[in-house]
């Protein structure tokens, strides 16, 4: 009788547990949500391939991906052993993720940050990654024009960049008719 009472107690203090991380994790979305006021989304891993045969990676080539989210591309990217591989992410949950990617397993070929990309410079990019809502794209088309050097390269997944002409339009689900906007400068 007694065994089944710490049993039960037991039970009842991992579920308090449980829920209370759950609530976290929540509130946590939440207030992240508030605060860069970008929904978490992410490329599906099954356009990697058709995205990769677009750019050519060498380990040369410097790469960012704003807003980087839980850092799957950037972990596909870097395993074509780039020079840097470096995101950008201020949500904490995906940017947690990020990190678990880029600690266990990008085996050091890639780095994120929980930083807000329009306050770091991109100067020596070769390759930008972008998949963001459309109101920030304004202020992301700025930010490429004024810092990207000669021949780099944006990729821009979902909408195009205000005032700035695409070089190629891929279409990577025909169903949906998700595109990927490659822009040069």
């Amino acid at each position: 009788m007694i065994i089944t009472i710490y049993l039960l107690i037991g039970l009842l203090s991992l579920l308090i547990v449980a829920a209370s991380i759950f609530l976290i994790i929540i509130v946590v979305n939440i207030l992240s949500l508030f605060i860069t006021r970008v929904p978490p989304i992410s490329t599906d891993r099954k356009y990697y391939a058709r995205i990769f045969q677009q750019i050519r990676i060498t380990q040369k080539t410097v790469i960012y991906d704003l807003g980087c989210g839980s850092g799957k591309f950037l972990l596909a990217a870097s395993k074509f052993h780039p020079k840097k591989s470096i995101g950008y992410e201020l949500s904490l949950m995906p940017y947690l993720a990020a990190q678990f990617r880029a600690v266990f397993l990008s085996h050091g070929r890639m780095q994120v940050n929980f930083k807000d990309f329009f306050k770091v410079g991109i100067r020596d990019a070769d390759l930008v990654y972008i998949y963001l809502v459309p109101p920030l794209l304004g202020r992301v088309a700025q930010k490429l024009k004024h810092e990207l050097k000669p021949g780099a390269v944006a990729l821009v997944k979902g909408q195009e960049l205000p005032d700035l002409k695409y070089v190629n339009k891929i279409v990577l689900d025909d169903k949906r008719g998700y595109p990927l906007y490659v822009y040069k400068f």
